[in-house]
């Protein structure tokens, strides 16, 4: 991908990957020793797409359909 919007966008995928990763490991560990509800899973849901999940599924999507999907 060529454009500078994806490259914004891959920036923006890095930067928010620890935190997003953070928080994924975080909540599924709660809910799996019982310390939240397994309704967290939503929220949590909620969160990475509020976070740029949208945006990297994109990106993904996007970089396989010309690069490997030909």
């Amino acid at each position: 991908i060529k454009s500078s919007a994806a490259s914004d966008v891959y920036k923006r995928q890095v930067d928010n990957k620890a935190a997003l990763e953070n928080r994924i490991t975080d909540t599924l560990i709660a809910v799996i020793c019982g310390t939240s509800d397994i309704s967290e899973l939503d929220t949590l849901r909620e969160y990475w797409h509020k976070n740029g999940g949208e945006e990297i599924i994109e990106f993904y999507n996007t970089w396989y359909a010309e690069n490997v999907a030909k």
